[in-house]
């Protein structure tokens, strides 16, 4: 199942039952005004159970005056200069949880913990550039970790379009066989990165090597001018919130009930980074 993507008076949406929302990915914010009922009819005629929206901080004001509350902001987000905010409306009491984030709070009052393997260092691994002939052992790869994700990267196809537009795949091998993967979606026009599709097969997790990913692909978006590194990671994977914190990016706000992932709708934490 796939949700769909497409153009709503200049915006760039997400839609559909798979993750159960509406996600507006890019704003036209000139045309606000109009788009704001089209997403409340789309959400409504649909039953989606929430409206989420990555969007600057100069529009937020008449996201709020809709009924949207804002989960996470990122500072100096586009371009080095105008804040990010994630905004969203909840549906049929999406915005209700039972899940217990205190393990999650903790981790981020206490800062820093010691990665595994010598003395808090991330260990060294070869990490390679995903191209368009890794795409089908790539899909493979995450469809046998993951019981859903939010887009479909289960899909060669999809992974090769992506490969070709602005995302950057990376794994690291061990007999030639792929045991970690990662990516990098790039707005070069704003100037901003999102660091997604973190994954690593079970007898390799607790070595290090989300963490040596994300290194390598921070070193790649800074020398490519990107300014602003984010992720939106699930919030009861303690084990990748501590790398994002561990390599210097600032935990940004709770997204509640917001990504179909891993077979349910799960809340997502907000981090961040500059690089300058």
């Amino acid at each position: 199942m796939v949700d769909l993507l497409e153009n709503i008076y200049g915006s760039t949406v997400q839609h559909g039952p798979h993750n159960n929302r509406v996600y507006v990915l890019r704003l036209a914010a000139d045309r606000t005004g109009v788009l704001l009922p089209q997403l409340e009819q789309l959400a409504k005629t649909n039953g989606y159970g929430k409206i989420f929206a990555k969007i600057p901080s100069t529009s937020r004001q008449q996201f709020l005056s809709a009924g949207y509350i804002k989960e996470a902001d990122i500072p100096l987000f586009y371009s080095g200069k105008t804040a990010c905010c994630f905004v969203s409306k909840f549906f049929f009491d999406r915005q209700r949880t039972d899940e217990d984030f205190t393990n999650l709070l903790r981790i981020i009052k206490h800062g820093k913990t010691e990665i595994k393997g010598n003395a808090g260092s991330i260990p060294q691994f070869p990490v390679e550039l995903c191209t368009t002939a890794d795409a089908e052992e790539l899909s493979i790869f995450y469809r046998n970790l993951f019981e859903s994700y939010p887009f479909p990267v289960f899909d060669a196809v999809y992974l090769h379009q992506t490969m070709r537009q602005n995302v950057q795949y990376y794994c690291i091998r061990e007999e030639k066989k792929i045991v970690a993967a990662a990516a990098i979606e790039s707005n070069e026009a704003d100037k901003y990165a999102e660091m997604t599709d973190f994954a690593t097969i079970p007898s390799w997790r607790g070595k290090g090597l989300a963490a040596c990913l994300l290194r390598h692909m921070d070193q790649v978006a800074c020398s490519s001018g990107i300014l602003t590194a984010f992720t939106i990671a699930r919030a009861t994977s303690y084990g990748m919130n501590r790398v994002f914190q561990n390599c210097g990016y600032t935990y940004s706000g709770l997204l509640i009930n917001n990504t179909q992932i891993g077979g349910s709708i799960q809340s997502m934490t907000v981090w961040y980074r500059h690089y300058v």
